[in-house]
C-alpha cells in the first residue's frame, strides 16, 4: 500500500503475523494465529514467522526492505530452510521490497517451489506490500499502533463499511419490503394483483390450468403410480 508507510522493521514483523493468519485462511481454509519465529540474533533458518498450530507447514517470511530484493535474494532465504526444524508445506516471502523482475521471470512459467535436503517439498509465493489495496486483516488496535497518522481514514472506512451492512438487517429489509407491498397496492387495481397471484401459482406448477387449477391426473398416470 503506497499510501501507508511501514517504518521499521518490529511494525512489519508485527503486520506479518496477522497477515499470515489471512493468508492460511484464505488460501488453505487453514485457521491458526501465528507467532515470530525466536528473537533477533537467533539463527531463524530462513522462517521468522511461524503458525501456532502444531503440525501446520504454511511458514513465512518478513523482508523490511527499501530497494530490491532479488532471486538470489531469495534462493539464499530458501537454502537456509534446510535447517528448520519444522515442516514446511507453503512459504511465503512478504516484503516492502520493490518487485524484482528477476523474480517475476522465475514465476512466469511454473511456481517457484524448493526441495530440502530431507527431500521435502514446498511452494513459494513472494507477496509485496505495494499489491495490498487494503490492511482488514488487522485488528482495529494494531492498525491505530503501526498507522495513527492514518487513524482518520480508518474511522471512515468504518463508518461507511456500518452504513452499508446496516442496509442488509432485517428490520431494513422488512421496512423494504412493507414500502414495496404499499406501492404495489398504489399501483395496480385488485383484479392485476389477483391476476398476478394466478400466474405466480401457475409458474409453480407445470401442470396446472390457465386459471390456476390444478387438474386432475389421467387414470393411466394414476394406474402407473399404483403399480
Amino acid at each position: 500500500m503506497f499510501n501507508l508507510r511501514v517504518k521499521t522493521w518490529e511494525d512489519w514483523e508485527t503486520l506479518c503475523i496477522y497477515w499470515m493468519k489471512e493468508i492460511a485462511w484464505w488460501g488453505h481454509r487453514v485457521d491458526t494465529n501465528y507467532q515470530a519465529y525466536g528473537r533477533p540474533g537467533q539463527k531463524q533458518h530462513g522462517v521468522d514467522i511461524k503458525p501456532v498450530l502444531p503440525g501446520c507447514g504454511i511458514v513465512g517470511q518478513s523482508k523490511f526492505i527499501q530497494g530490491s530484493f532479488t532471486l538470489k535474494d531469495l534462493n539464499a532465504e530458501l537454502d537456509k530452510t534446510d535447517n528448520y526444524p519444522g515442516p514446511i508445506t507453503n512459504y511465503y516471502l512478504l516484503t516492502t521490497a520493490e518487485k524484482c523482475t528477476s523474480i517475476q521471470n522465475a514465476s512466469s512459467y511454473e511456481r517457484i517451489s524448493h526441495t530440502r535436503q530431507d527431500g521435502s517439498f514446498f511452494y513459494v509465493d513472494v507477496y509485496y506490500w505495494s499489491d495490498r489495496i487494503n490492511v482488514d486483516f488487522l485488528p482495529k488496535e494494531v492498525k491505530y499502533n503501526l498507522f495513527p497518522e492514518a487513524k482518520t481514514l480508518f474511522d471512515t472506512e468504518s463508518e461507511k463499511s456500518t452504513n452499508n451492512s446496516s442496509t442488509l438487517s432485517p428490520d431494513v429489509m422488512l421496512d423494504k419490503l412493507d414500502k414495496l407491498k404499499r406501492l404495489i397496492r398504489n399501483t395496480f387495481s385488485e383484479e392485476n394483483i389477483k391476476w398476478l397471484e394466478k400466474g405466480s401459482r401457475w409458474s409453480r406448477r407445470p401442470d396446472a390450468a390457465p386459471d390456476g387449477s390444478i387438474p386432475h391426473r389421467r387414470s393411466a398416470d394414476v394406474l402407473l403410480k399404483c403399480r
